[in-house]
């Protein structure tokens, strides 16, 4: 999804029902949801997503990902 289409659905209630959602469906307390989403997205780093991936991709699962250019 791209930077501004991630904006125009912040701004409509259909991506916070989605979210809130999705958190009642996962059993979470819905208080884990950030208020500041692009905020959040910022502070994603190659370290950390690095970092998480090691954590909870093990090797041993044989997970691969793969990047894909973003759309114009």
């Amino acid at each position: 999804m791209r930077a501004a289409d991630f904006v125009t659905r912040l701004s409509r209630n259909d991506y916070w029902v989605d979210v809130l959602a999705r958190a009642q469906a996962l059993g979470r307390d819905a208080t884990f949801v950030t208020p500041e989403p692009l905020a959040a997205a910022d502070a994603l780093t190659v370290e950390g997503m690095a970092d998480a991936v090691r954590r909870y991709l093990p090797a041993s699962r044989g997970t691969v990902v793969t990047l894909l250019p973003e759309q114009p």
